[in-house]
């Protein structure tokens, strides 16, 4: 089998698993917003996209550059969560879905979360930091952040001016409750986490399904979507032969993907995507 549609396949199968995940959130938590992180996150995405429009999921593109984030613990994404989708009655929890092919190697710098995770985390910390008026000690353990994590970024000019950015839009709508910050992967992998900031875990297991349940605290889950080879089926690998880790997790690869945006999100246009969804079809039957 030539080594794109393979790989193609085996994206399939990850985003399947990503898919039964985000609906699970919506089942038992309420409205969730997907948040493709660019330029991965949307080529993982992408076979279930169909699947996520006919559903109404909304879908907002951000970037945080993981080669950013690298060595930079005080990295701040700049508005990278959809908070138009907070009302007075809704506060929705966040899907942030990225991906690397650092992910299953023999040591834990090449077992882990893309770096990327570091700006979402502290976006996410600053409106924590917001809604509370400051009182971490509310909010640094659903994080898993210390205080002196939130005390460096209070320093830090980026950080300063996001929540001034952030008391302003909060004015008229503000969140009943601090949010959670969680990790997934579809192996649910113990992965590493670099750049967490001093005092914080530097390594998470993935939350597990009877952990997400009805009356949880809104929550921020970050996914790497990557799975390990071995993570993969036998019968798979020897139908399509052995996979390769975020394959299309390369510039080059991933502009093979062309995508559009109408008034319902994003969709997939042209390139490597054309087939994408008929594999996607073939191995799980029609879009749902």
């Amino acid at each position: 089998m030539d080594k794109i549609e393979a790989e193609i396949r085996y994206l399939c199968v990850e985003a399947n698993r990503v898919l039964n995940f985000i609906r699970n959130i919506n089942a038992n938590v309420g409205a969730v917003g997907i948040v493709p992180n660019l330029s991965y996150g949307l080529v993982a995405i992408s076979p279930i996209l169909p699947a996520l429009r006919n559903s109404a999921f909304p879908i907002f593109t951000t970037k945080v550059s993981s080669g950013s984030a690298h060595n930079n613990p005080h990295i701040v994404g700049n508005n990278c969560l959809p908070l138009e989708l907070l009302t007075a009655d809704s506060q929705p929890s966040f899907v942030v879905v990225d991906g690397t092919r650092n992910t299953g190697g023999s040591g834990a710098s090449n077992n882990k979360y893309p770096d990327s995770q570091q700006g979402f985390l502290n976006y996410a910390v600053a409106i924590n930091d917001v809604i509370t008026s400051g009182d971490i000690n509310s909010f640094k353990g659903l994080m898993g952040v210390s205080s002196e994590h939130v005390k460096q970024l209070r320093d830090n000019e980026a950080y300063a001016s996001m929540k001034i950015s952030l008391e302003a839009r909060f004015r008229e709508t503000r969140p009943r409750v601090p949010y959670a910050f969680k990790y997934w992967n579809p192996a649910e992998l113990t992965l590493a986490i670099y750049n967490h900031g001093e005092g914080c875990d530097r390594s998470t297991r993935a939350v597990q399904g009877r952990e997400i349940y009805p009356e949880m605290q809104p929550t921020v889950f970050f996914v790497n979507s990557v799975m390990p080879n071995k993570y993969h089926s036998a019968g798979h690998n020897e139908l399509w032969g052995k996979h390769e880790p975020g394959f299309f997790d390369d510039d080059n690869k991933a502009k093979e993907f062309a995508f559009r945006f109408d008034s319902r999100g994003v969709f997939i246009d042209s390139g490597l995507g054309d087939g994408v969804h008929k594999i996607y079809e073939g191995l799980f039957g029609g879009i749902r």
